[in-house]
């Protein structure tokens, strides 16, 4: 059900912004009541989301449920980042688009010209292939130590592959959705730009659209 929850909140959104009829409102009470509801398993002291409805511009209506700190109770307010996990890939490709239209690379740049130590399974990898899912590069979860705790770092998924001597389908034949393959995108991103993931995202994107509440969350490595 909860599925069906979320499609009817994505038509009840889509609806409101797709009006061309009207002008920008709030919601009606029975509007409201519905968000509400679909968010109702959000309790006061949980793990929560923010909603936030936009017509032609205009906000017309925003809502928080549950908090964004369990131990602290720290109320999910409008202004409260969350982390968007795979809706960073966009932000990702758009880098490495970014990195084309400056001539510092290629869509059909090899994967061995960037790094030119890495096996040779690597000559068949572009970064075409990264970017649409169709490199076969090895799922990272299939190495890494069950009983670790703490987050995988790009850099060490990097470095993984290099005891790896293959790939699931030749590059380009098959298409396979790839968390590793995003991981190695932010590594070229860094050793072609000379800069952090988080730097280049920063000044490349983040600064130059007007983006002052986003951030690349970072750990130490």
């Amino acid at each position: 059900m909860k599925n069906i929850h979320y499609l009817l909140l994505y038509f009840l959104i889509t609806s409101c912004v797709s009006n061309k009829t009207n002008k920008p409102t709030s919601l009606t009470h029975g509007d409201r009541s519905i968000i509400d509801y679909l968010f109702c398993d959000f309790e006061e002291d949980g793990p929560g989301a923010s909603v936030l409805v936009i017509k032609k511009g205009e906000i017309v209506h925003e809502a928080n449920y549950g908090v964004a700190n369990i131990e602290s109770h720290q109320p999910i307010t409008s202004n409260t980042n969350f982390r968007i996990a795979s809706v960073t890939k966009q932000f990702t490709a758009m880098a490495i688009m970014i990195l084309e239209h400056q001539g510092k690379l290629s869509f059909e740049t090899k994967l061995t010209e960037i790094f030119p130590d890495f096996p040779d399974y690597g000559k068949d990898i572009n970064i075409r292939h990264l970017l649409s899912n169709q490199s076969g590069i090895v799922d990272y979860y299939g190495f890494i130590d069950e009983e670790r705790k703490e987050q995988y770092l790009d850099a060490e998924i990097l470095d993984s592959l290099y005891n790896v001597d293959s790939t699931y389908f030749f590059p380009g034949t098959q298409y396979q959705y790839s968390n590793t393959g995003y991981a190695v995108l932010s590594q070229v991103i860094e050793k072609v730009s000379g800069l952090s993931f988080a730097g280049f995202m920063q000044k490349e994107i983040f600064e130059k659209i007007g983006m002052n509440n986003t951030q690349v969350f970072e750990l130490d490595k």
